[in-house]
């Protein structure tokens, strides 16, 4: 499993396709190393995020994220 940093844009970088441009990137990139799967998390509350997300192509999945911080 290989895991990427986190990344987040400002305010006035959000829909002017830099996120679509980096996803098709890391997604060419899987794809060629034969990757199985591609994860992003997103927060629950983020619905913006996470209908461009869907609109990606990606589906919400089964896993549940647990946390403690330290």
């Amino acid at each position: 499993d290989a895991c990427a940093p986190v990344v987040t844009f400002a305010a006035q970088a959000r829909r002017d396709g830099v996120f679509r441009a980096l996803y098709a990137e890391v997604e060419r990139r899987a794809r060629a190393a034969k990757a199985a799967s591609l994860r992003l998390y997103v927060e629950t509350e983020n619905a913006r995020a996470q209908a461009t997300y869907e609109r990606l192509g990606m589906r919400r999945c089964h896993y549940a994220m647990y946390e403690q911080v330290l």
